[in-house]
């Protein structure tokens, strides 16, 4: 159980943060660049919108999980929990 224990820097938390604000902001520009163009360049830019999104939401995630209080980490000497 000691992997649960897992702990981030919190300049390496933070600048993972300012990645996730920085892709949700891409994906709104290019949704909105997108849907003010037309065909192809519609088409392509919804789908770097998905990929900026998808990128924000998984970095996201995995900062919700690496920065959780587990309970387990008490039988490791953590202070609390």
């Amino acid at each position: 159980m000691n992997e649960m224990g897992y702990r981030i820097a919190r300049r390496h938390a933070e600048k993972l943060r300012r990645y996730v604000l920085a892709a949700f902001f891409m994906a709104a520009a290019t949704t909105l660049a997108g849907a003010l163009a037309g065909g192809a360049i519609s088409a392509a830019l919804g789908i770097v919108s998905v990929l900026c999104a998808a990128l924000a939401v998984l970095i996201e995630r995995w900062l919700f999980f690496a920065e959780a209080q587990h309970v387990s980490t008490l039988y490791y000497g953590a202070p609390s929990a």
